[in-house]
């Protein structure tokens, strides 16, 4: 390694500099996290594997110059990826492997930044602070309270809106929660 990097790692906290040891040796921050001697519960691990990895200067720069010594050694970078790329997209013509050639495209988009890989979760209606919240109120509502036991609040009925003598008439019941639509 260079004698940058060292100096990097030699201005590192003890643990922090185990982190990004172990970061490097297998590319997976939550395991790197717990090996370094942080919290062994798994979701701690991966919020302090992210903080370290996306907030921690001198544990970014660390991370970065290490990877961009390996780049240097190995003389892979972007480029040689892009060439194997393309090597894997003629084989995929050649060979009229459309489902190939078409995750080729992808992750050359993706390594020109063309392309980025987003997740967006749904509770369904309202945030999961209102969710948490529902189910939450209707655990309460279920407990005993003096002694006697608290039924549920009382569920509304809604029914569809057409009308009873249509034969097409489907009767759907949907069960809301006091208070919401």
């Amino acid at each position: 390694m260079s004698d940058e990097f060292k100096d990097a790692m030699a201005n590192l906290a003890p643990r922090k500099a185990a982190f990004v040891k172990h970061y490097l040796e297998h590319g997976n921050g939550a395991q790197a996290a717990i090996a370094a001697g942080y919290s062994p519960r798994r979701t701690a691990a991966k919020s302090r594997a992210w903080v370290l990895l996306n907030r921690d200067d001198k544990v970014m720069r660390a991370v970065k110059l290490a990877q961009h010594t390996l780049a240097d050694a190995t003389q892979y970078d972007a480029q040689a990826a892009m060439k194997e790329l393309e090597t894997a997209m003629q084989f995929a013509r050649d060979t009229n492997n459309a489902t190939a050639l078409a995750r080729c495209i992808e992750l050359r988009a993706k390594l020109t930044g063309l392309m980025i890989e987003r997740h967006h979760v749904e509770t369904g209606e309202g945030s999961l602070a209102e969710a948490l919240e529902t189910a939450r109120a209707r655990v309460a509502a279920a407990k005993t309270i003096e002694g006697e036991k608290v039924e549920a609040p009382a569920l509304e009925k809604r029914t569809s809106e057409k009308p009873a003598n249509d034969p097409h008439t489907i009767k759907e019941y949907d069960f809301l929660i006091p208070g919401r639509s």
